[in-house]
C-alpha cells in the first residue's frame, strides 16, 4: 500500500524531462533535438532516399538501351529540389525545435523547380570540368583540383540549400552569398566537410554493406548539422532573424508564471 499511497500522493508533479531546459545552441541543442525529433530525422532521411530509389530503378531498367546518361541527367534534374524540399524540414527543426516533414518538404519541392536546377548545375560546372579532365589525362594534378573543387561545391551546397528553403532571397544571390560564406566562415566550413563530407565519402566507398546507413539516417544525421551550424552563421550575418523555438517558449512562460 505504501507505493500506491506515495504514487497517489505524486501523481500531480511532473515527470522526469517536464521542466528540462532547452539547448539554445552547440552540441546539447543538437543531441537534444535528435533525441526528441529521431522520428522526424528518419523520416527525412527516407524521404530523400525512397524519393531517388525509384528514379535509379528507371536508370537501372534502360541502361540496356544504351539511356543510362541521359537517364542519370533525369534524375540529377530533380536533386536540388529534393534536396532543398528536405533542407526546409531540417531548418524548421534546428530553429524552432519541431516541424511537419512531409507538409515543409511538399511546399519547397516545387518553388523555382528551373531557377534552382539552373543555379545547382552552375555551380557544379567547375568540378564537373576538373573531372572529366582528369579522366581524360590522368594527370595527378587534375586529380587534386578535381578533389579540391568537389569539396569546395560539397561546402557552397550546405550554405545554398539551407538559404534557398528558408528565406525569400533570389536564387542567384543565394548562391553569390552561399560562395561568400564558404570564405567567411571559413570554420564553419572546415566543420561542414569533416562532419558530413567524410562520413558520406566513408559509406559511399563501403557500399553497399553501407547501404542501410545512407537510406535511414545519414543524411538527416548531417544536415541537422549543417542546418544548425547555417543557421548561426545566418543568424550572425543578419540574413535571417532569429527564432526561439517553441520548446523554449513554453520554458519562459512557465519561468513567468
Amino acid at each position: 500500500m505504501g507505493v500506491f499511497n506515495g504514487y497517489l500522493q505524486n501523481y500531480s508533479r511532473p515527470g522526469p524531462g517536464v521542466n528540462e531546459k532547452v539547448p539554445q545552441k552547440g552540441a546539447k541543442r543538437y543531441w537534444h533535438l535528435l533525441k526528441n525529433h529521431f522520428s522526424k530525422m528518419v523520416g527525412v532521411n527516407l524521404l530523400y532516399a525512397l524519393t531517388f530509389i525509384p528514379l535509379y530503378a528507371v536508370i537501372l531498367t534502360f541502361d540496356v538501351l544504351g539511356l543510362y546518361s541521359l537517364l542519370f541527367l533525369l534524375l540529377m534534374a530533380f536533386a536540388p529540389a529534393i534536396r532543398t524540399g528536405c533542407m526546409r524540414a531540417m531548418m524548421v527543426i534546428a530553429r524552432q525545435g519541431n516541424c511537419f516533414v512531409l507538409h515543409e518538404f511538399k511546399k519547397e519541392f516545387k518553388i523555382d523547380f528551373f531557377k534552382r536546377l539552373f543555379a545547382s548545375v552552375c555551380v557544379a560546372l567547375l568540378p564537373t570540368v576538373t573531372w572529366i579532365l582528369f579522366m581524360m589525362t590522368g594527370d595527378i594534378i587534375g586529380f587534386g583540383s578535381a578533389i579540391g573543387f568537389t569539396a569546395i561545391v560539397f561546402v557552397i551546397y550546405a550554405y545554398l540549400f539551407p538559404m534557398l528553403a528558408i528565406t525569400d532571397i533570389s536564387v542567384g544571390k543565394c548562391v553569390k552569398n552561399a560562395i561568400l560564406l564558404v570564405m567567411l566562415e571559413w570554420k564553419k566550413s572546415l566543420l561542414i566537410l569533416l562532419v558530413s563530407g567524410v562520413p558520406l565519402v566513408i559509406c559511399c566507398l563501403y557500399l553497399p554493406f553501407t547501404l542501410p546507413i545512407l537510406v535511414m539516417v545519414l543524411f538527416a544525421l548531417t544536415w541537422l548539422f549543417e542546418a544548425m551550424l547555417v543557421n548561426t552563421a545566418l543568424v550572425s550575418r543578419g540574413i535571417i532573424p532569429e527564432v526561439q523555438d517553441e520548446e523554449a517558449e513554453e520554458d519562459e512562460k512557465e519561468k513567468a508564471e
